[in-house]
């Protein structure tokens, strides 16, 4: 790759930008605890991220059902003394879903039911007042992203991650203002790896540089920088150069079979791409 053809930078957040696994897991079995639900290792939880919230809450659900012998009798309508929820978890579930448990874990979790929408709900409050407990940048991120601001090349962030706890996020840690745009799934008809949130982002990118008088930035010129294989999927759909982050949280096989332009450990390392222009 040519160092001066790259004029954009957009990235994936989660395992690229910051480590927020972490706080991750713990939204996820805070939102499980507070329905009714076993708590699941912060590894199981990580197989089941990369495809939004909605996609990690329905695998989370799963797994807490198998691992609950008592919630998947329930579910499944068994009104025996030994299947009963305890008196405060059905409370718990009735007060959030205004409904039973059979109505929060529904057979097929993308059905938009009202009660798994409610505890879709409560896990991404929950998570984005909760965002920042244990949630660190990558080494050298900073760094990175100030010498793109030096040189006046505009980043972005696409994620599948809810919108408004990114912003979060990037509010506390003071990262905000290096973005152009951050994406997030409310704002596209089609998540990762389609390649709406990219073009999106760069739509955003060229009327700001419009304004400034330049000259707008062509998909060829903009580099995805991501760690799971939708990443890489959605660069090569929106025809940007692509590079895997092999040091986050995407399955490495996929990311591999992804076949991304180059890859690095770390974002950061991205810096010797851009110091000798």
């Amino acid at each position: 790759m040519q160092q001066l053809s790259i004029q954009a930078v957009i990235f994936d957040f989660d395992g690229v930008i910051a480590d927020t696994l972490p706080d991750i897991a713990a939204a996820v079995n805070a939102a499980l605890n507070q329905f009714g639900y076993t708590s699941l290792s912060q590894e199981q939880i990580l197989t089941f991220v990369g495809d939004g919230a909605r996609r990690l809450l329905e695998r989370a659900l799963t797994a807490a059902q198998q691992a609950s012998p008592e919630s998947v009798k329930s579910s499944s309508g068994d009104s025996s003394p030994s299947a009963s929820p305890r008196p405060e978890q059905e409370s718990r579930i009735q007060d959030l879903s205004s409904g039973s448990r059979n109505r929060l874990y529904p057979q097929n979790p993308d059905s938009g039911s009202q009660a798994f929408d409610a505890f879709y709900d409560w896990y991404v409050e929950y998570y984005r007042t909760h965002c920042c407990k244990e949630t660190r940048l990558y080494p050298g991120i900073t760094g990175l992203l100030e010498l793109l601001a030096i040189q006046e090349i505009p980043t972005a962030i696409v994620s599948n991650k809810p919108y408004a706890v990114t912003q979060e996020i990037l509010n506390k840690i003071h990262l905000t203002d290096f973005f152009t745009a951050v994406i997030g799934p409310e704002q596209t008809a089609r998540t990762k790896p389609a390649p709406d949130g990219l073009l999106l982002a760069l739509e955003l990118i060229n009327r700001q540089r419009y304004a400034k008088g330049k000259p707008p930035v062509k998909p060829q010129q903009v580099l995805m920088v991501g760690d799971s294989s939708t990443d890489i999927q959605a660069g090569k759909s929106a025809g940007t150069a692509t590079c895997a982050v092999t040091g986050g949280y995407g399955n490495h096989e996929q990311l591999v079979s992804s076949h991304a332009d180059f890859s690095i450990y770390l974002a950061s390392e991205l810096q010797v791409l851009f110091l000798n222009r």
